[in-house]
């Protein structure tokens, strides 16, 4: 049930152009979530790689993620 990482695709940047390794952001991954701390990683595929701080409860494929810095949306993409 708990997973300190999941990969999203599909992504749409909003408040900047790409993702730079290593970003913290907090993510949401789906409605419901709080978010959480987490690093994201682009990968070569277009995806990016996002691992949680600590697990996280239900990353189920097909929900929205979401990215943020502090209330700034990074963008979002769907979970695989």
């Amino acid at each position: 049930l708990f997973s300190d990482t999941c990969y999203i695709s599909d992504i749409n940047y909003m408040a900047q152009e790409h993702i730079t390794p290593d970003t913290r952001s907090i993510g949401k991954v789906r409605y419901s979530h709080r978010g959480a701390d987490c690093t994201l990683t682009p990968m070569e595929n277009g995806m990016i790689k996002c691992v949680f701080d600590e697990p996280q409860r239900a990353v189920t494929p097909g929900q929205a993620a979401v990215l943020y810095d502090g209330e700034v949306v990074l963008g979002g993409g769907t979970v695989v």
